[in-house]
């Protein structure tokens, strides 16, 4: 989840750093939900035996075009608005991984007698 949420933050900063380029067609990824449904249905794929931990790096990290927000004259369809709220979002969801990440250390030094 925190691998999908510095993709998808950088994908957001670049919409914002484009926001008056004429032509320039905002872009996401899939959410998180999606890409993880879409390799759990297929079964956990790892980067070597014995290593269960590598799901990240089979997650779609493909960016699209966003469809759903109007072109400006100049063919611009980067909303500002519209990012900013992608933006809390994204944040809301990387929080959410660091603390799971903190969660499991916690539940690790516990079990090692240093929590």
């Amino acid at each position: 989840m925190a691998a999908h949420a510095t993709e998808r933050h950088g994908a957001i900063a670049r919409n914002i750093a484009h926001a008056d380029t004429p032509g320039y067609r905002a872009q996401d990824l899939r959410s998180f939900a999606e890409s993880f449904r879409e390799i759990s249905s297929s079964g956990l794929r790892t980067t070597r035996d014995g290593h269960a931990f590598g799901v990240h790096r089979d997650l779609d990290l493909t960016l699209y075009d966003i469809t759903d927000t109007p072109i400006a004259p100049n063919g611009n369809s980067v909303s500002l608005e519209h990012e900013m709220v992608r933006m809390a979002e994204n944040r809301h969801q990387h929080e959410l991984a660091l603390s799971v990440y903190r969660s499991s250390m916690n539940i690790l030094r516990t079990s090692l007698g240093r929590g």
